[in-house]
């Protein structure tokens, strides 16, 4: 995974690069990202079925974080974002719009988790800090390249892998453990499936990629402070 850093949710905006031809196409898909170009451009064309793939390690599917003792831990996230398009950086477009629906996914994901009552990214004296590298990395920008020259007739087909890497650590830096959760959904855009357009929203898998992931990694967080208790002269720096 490449470098990370916190996103600045103004970055990039306003600013319209000058592109044509073949090169502006890529820079287009490369800027929005290949999942929103579905719902920003390709909805109003034509149907875009969201399909999910394989989620690792997708303890969600059988199991919540259990319960712990009180007194709670005090958890200060961390949150990193970046949003790459065939190993290359997309654009601030992407990387904003796909950061948005991290930290609401986070949002959500915090309220109905019982040991992240005390979490959040302002808590003073935190007892851990869990760093978040969250990643969404598609794949297919010339698929979606060649589908639009044909204006959709032929099919786009791409992938998009929502990633996280979370290290837990000590207030005072100490690496603790790490965890990794990775979600694929797979996206077809063609335009005769814009009848079951109203269909393939309903069933979207999207919102639910990046909850999944992120609960994974609350999940295996839970199961390592079930099992090992922080001493209380690390509990703060």
């Amino acid at each position: 995974m490449s470098e990370t850093k916190p996103v600045n949710a103004l970055e990039g905006i306003g600013r319209r690069p000058r592109t044509s031809g073949k090169r502006g196409a890529f820079r287009l898909i490369r800027a929005a990202g290949v999942a929103p170009l579905c719902a920003l451009i390709g909805l109003p064309l034509a149907g875009c079925l969201m399909l999910p793939g394989h989620r690792t390690p997708n303890l969600v599917a059988t199991m919540q974080a259990p319960d712990l003792p009180a007194p709670l831990p005090r958890i200060r996230l961390v949150l990193h974002h970046v949003h790459t398009m065939d190993d290359g950086r997309a654009g601030p477009t992407a990387n904003n719009l796909s950061y948005d629906e991290f930290v609401s996914a986070l949002g959500r994901v915090r309220a109905r988790t019982p040991f992240l009552a005390e979490s959040g990214e302002a808590i003073p004296e935190p007892d851990y800090v869990l760093d978040l590298g969250t990643e969404i990395a598609e794949r297919g920008g010339t698929s979606a390249f060649i589908s639009g020259l044909t204006l959709l007739i032929v099919p786009s087909v791409t992938t998009s892998d929502a990633i996280c890497r979370a290290t837990l650590k000590t207030p005072a830096g100490r690496r603790l453990a790490s965890f990794e959760a990775i979600g694929t959904q797979h996206n077809v855009m063609q335009i005769l499936l814009l009848p079951l357009t109203p269909f393939l929203l309903a069933v979207a898998p999207r919102e639910r990629l990046y909850e999944d992931t992120l609960e994974d990694i609350m999940i295996e967080v839970a199961m390592y402070l079930s099992r090992n208790p922080l001493p209380v002269h690390e509990a703060q720096p």
